[in-house]
């Protein structure tokens, strides 16, 4: 299973000819780790099936969540945090994020709302 964390630690440079598009964006997702959102939506969205998938589901759906604050609108716009993975670490496909959206239920849904009420309070 790959990282619980929705973003990778950044260590900011003088001098460096590298740029990252993507920067304010990583803001979001440290904020989602302070904040206890995306373990929040870790423990919100358990794995219970015979074969455990390959990525996170709630680190997958903070992503998300950082994907469209970020201006995004679709699926496909995670392409952007998947072309930076020096920033953003492995990305969930589109197929992945999908199959994660149709296996929530009320209660994850319930979970999801709830770790998004607590990390409001913090």
């Amino acid at each position: 299973m790959n990282a619980s964390r929705v973003v990778k630690r950044v260590k900011v440079t003088v001098g460096d000819s590298s740029t990252a598009s993507m920067v304010g964006a990583h803001l979001l997702g440290e904020i989602a780790e302070r904040t206890g959102l995306a373990s929040g939506y870790s423990a919100a969205v358990r794995w219970s099936g015979e074969r455990a998938p390959g990525q996170d589901r709630g680190r997958l759906l903070a992503q998300v969540a950082v994907m469209l604050a970020a201006g995004g609108q679709s699926v496909a716009d995670l392409a952007a945090l998947r072309d930076q993975p020096d920033l953003f670490g492995s990305v969930a496909s589109g197929p992945t994020v999908w199959r994660a959206v149709h296996e929530l239920d009320a209660v994850a849904l319930d979970g999801l709302r709830s770790a998004r009420a607590e990390a409001r309070q913090v």
